[in-house]
């Protein structure tokens, strides 16, 4: 039984691993791409590290919640996991969003998509972090579908070390 257990756990962590390192280069390439977004992080960090004590550490770099709003906009239109998990519809079916499929049909989400459709998302496909902070409410983004991991029993427990390990890169980097 153990060895099966370990052998899980590995597998998250090299999964969680690929997650970070793919969101991170995810996360530079469209900082690199939009220089205000580069410049207003830098100044937070900037503001965070001033005065006597100019040392980095993971608690300051925790206190600026724009680099969540980095990760989140990145995760959204890059989600690590594009297509959803296959799952076999109740033999009774199921109505989704106005149409009826089957029972024992073979569905799947498209992340990606949901992520990036206009219906859900103002500015679809435009790199805007503010849309999960500042501007939160303008840009409806309570109401909109955000999934860049699977849903399912272990993705809360499967985002903390990736938000911590991405932090870190950020902090190291």
């Amino acid at each position: 039984m153990y060895p099966y257990i370990a052998s899980d756990k590995i597998t998250e962590h090299s999964t969680s691993s690929d997650t970070t390192a793919n969101t991170l280069a995810n996360a530079l390439f469209y900082l690199a791409k939009n220089e205000d977004t580069q410049r207003k992080l830098r100044s937070q960090l900037d503001n965070i590290v001033s005065g006597e004590d100019r040392q980095w550490s993971y608690a300051k770099v925790k206190e600026v919640s724009f680099i969540d709003d980095i990760i989140n906009e990145t995760l959204r239109l890059k989600p690590p996991v594009i297509q959803g998990t296959p799952r076999e519809t109740p033999s009774q079916g199921v109505h989704v969003a106005g149409e009826y499929i089957p029972g024992h049909v073979i569905a799947s989400v498209p992340n990606i998509l949901i992520q990036r459709d206009p219906r859900y998302w103002k500015q679809a496909n435009e790199f805007i972090p503010e849309r999960f902070g500042e501007r939160r409410e303008e840009m409806g983004t309570d109401d909109s579908p955000w999934i860049p991991f699977q849903i399912g029993k272990s993705t809360a427990d499967d985002m903390l070390p990736f938000l911590t390990c991405f932090r870190y890169a950020r902090m190291r980097g």
